[in-house]
């Protein structure tokens, strides 16, 4: 009996070792799980907003491309003797400038190039365009802006700074569809 009893005792020791490893297996993976998750729930975040951003610049360039079509451009037979076809036409937002004598200028135009497409580095150099053509206006008078000379100096302005930006004479010609100074 007394046999039977030391081998009760070893066969109920061996039993909490056997929990202690189980618990401890459990733990370790436990905090792999959690190490795991901890590094790739941040990584798959971070990899969804950059493939939104490029989604959304994707998305923006398209919207452009796609105002600089001319309907009927393609129309050719249609032109009058002498008559030269339509270029591309985009616009461009609204420009609001300070100018001097606490004056202020609300423009808006529109370019049209020399091709049926806009050229690709147009897109490029947009923002380079816009600050050129916003530090052009700046300097410009308010009372030489009010007359047609002034105008039309400042659309030949606009067209040779962005062929000067865009390094060839893709602008045909310069639109103004709106036009205040107070």
């Amino acid at each position: 009996m007394a046999e039977e009893k030391e081998k009760e005792e070893t066969a109920e020791a061996p039993a909490p070792k056997a929990k202690g490893k189980a618990k401890k297996i459990i733990f370790v993976v436990l905090g792999l799980l959690v190490l795991v998750a901890g590094i790739g729930v941040p990584l798959m975040m971070f990899r969804k907003s950059s493939a939104i951003s490029t989604e959304e610049v994707d998305a923006d360039a398209a919207k452009l491309e796609d105002k600089g079509h001319v309907e009927g451009a393609d129309d050719e037979d249609e032109l009058a003797d002498g008559e030269d076809p339509i270029g591309a036409i985009i616009p461009f937002d609204t420009f609001v400038v300070n100018l001097p004598d606490n004056k202020f200028a609300r423009v808006q135009i529109q370019v049209e190039f020399t091709a049926l497409e806009v050229p690709r580095r147009f897109y490029v150099k947009l923002v380079p365009l816009r600050d050129a053509i916003i530090s052009l206006l700046t300097q410009k008078n308010p009372q030489e802006l009010m007359t047609t000379k002034g105008k039309d100096s400042l659309r030949s302005d606009i067209k040779d700074l962005m062929n000067e930006t865009l390094k060839k004479e893709d602008v045909k010609r310069v639109y103004f569809t709106q036009f205040v100074i107070q």
